[in-house]
């Protein structure tokens, strides 16, 4: 732009129509220097130098070089072709199907063997526990026998404790005595207690050979 000087000499404002004033402009200039000089001329500031504002440079649109590339679209991931797929299922190991109870498994058939006696050994300490094992054989068959590391006269007393709390009858076993199913048989102090004979023939037999173990009845 113009200084003022070649303003004031060969330009000169227009005459306003309607009353001789200079026409101005209803929309403000953003450029700050225009501003100045035209609250300037206005002021009468003929013959002044106006200090000349730097514009500022428009901002340039983005070209298209130094435009961000657009994002190519991402291939999708390339399938496994049907023999790889193949392959590799027959390389990894089937899971392993339960067989269900219906699905034909057969159970074998227990095992059962034949017990013929029961025998129970317990040492000082061992009356409590004998309890309860025995009570929960109340109900077998088989003759139950039992060596309590007790001295004499105890074992009468402990035989009738037996068989008031377990209901299980219990005997202090005799010499000769027949051994009879479901019944209990406990040796008594000082004595060793065995069996003699097959099948119904059975029967006890007590000695007092040496201790064993130091006990006599001895659990051996």
């Amino acid at each position: 732009p113009a200084s003022s000087e070649a303003a004031t000499q060969g330009a000169k404002p227009a005459a306003n129509p309607a009353g001789g004033a200079a026409a101005r402009s209803t929309t403000p200039s953003r450029d700050p220097g225009r501003l100045i000089r035209d609250a300037a001329i206005a002021a009468g500031g003929q013959g002044k130098t106006v200090p000349k504002m730097p514009e500022r440079p428009a901002t340039a649109a983005p070209s298209a070089r130094t435009a961000p590339p657009a994002k190519r679209p991402t291939a999708p991931a390339p399938q496994k072709s049907a023999r790889a797929q193949q392959a590799r299922s027959a390389s990894a190991p089937a899971p392993a199907k339960r067989q269900s109870a219906r699905g034909g498994v057969t159970l074998l058939p227990e095992k059962r063997i034949n017990v013929e006696a029961i025998a129970i050994g317990s040492s000082t300490g061992g009356p409590q526990a004998l309890f309860e094992v025995l009570r929960g054989l109340n109900g077998v068959r088989q003759p139950i026998f039992i060596t309590q590391h007790m001295p004499a006269t105890f074992t009468t007393i402990l035989a009738e404790h037996i068989t008031r709390l377990t209901g299980l009858k219990c005997q202090e076993a005799q010499n000769n005595m027949p051994i009879v199913g479901g019944q209990v048989y406990l040796a008594p102090g000082d004595y060793h207690m065995t069996v003699e004979g097959r099948g119904a023939s059975r029967h006890l037999k007590l000695n007092q050979n040496p201790p064993e173990n130091f006990c006599r009845p001895s659990v051996d």
